[in-house]
């Protein structure tokens, strides 16, 4: 049975950890998982790799990055995420990547993908670890 917590829930009291920062800069070292939630979508590859490098460099080698974000399909691509594309690319000097472009991006900054989970909205999950 799947149970729910909230924040202030005593059960996981002690277990978890916000932290406000620049990801340009640094995170926090050895955490268990690192969260990008649309994050790299909207930004260049260059500033994407700064700020993969910087999750990688303080992971540790059991510490996994969740990338939620949309993964952009080879073929038959929606309409909607064209569009969003565009605009990525225009306002924000980011794009929609494929599986292939951030497995890219993720080699680079010496880590990999180890599957790609879809949602039934129009983001993905990118369980990603260090190579």
């Amino acid at each position: 049975m799947l149970q729910r917590h909230t924040l202030d829930d005593p059960a996981i009291e002690g277990r978890w950890e916000t932290v406000v920062g620049d990801f340009f800069q640094a995170v926090p070292p050895g955490a268990d998982f690192y969260v990008l939630k649309r994050i790299i979508h909207d930004k260049s590859d260059a500033d994407s790799l700064r700020i993969l490098r910087t999750v990688r460099d303080a992971m540790s080698e059991r510490s996994r990055l969740l990338i939620v974000d949309a993964v952009r399909p080879d073929a038959d691509i929606p309409p909607s995420a064209v569009i969003s594309d565009v605009l990525m690319l225009t306002v924000f000097d980011g794009l929609e990547r494929s599986e292939e472009e951030l497995e890219e991006l993720l080699s680079a900054a010496d880590l990999k993908s180890l599957r790609v989970v879809p949602t039934p909205g129009a983001l993905s999950v990118v369980e990603v670890a260090p190579v």
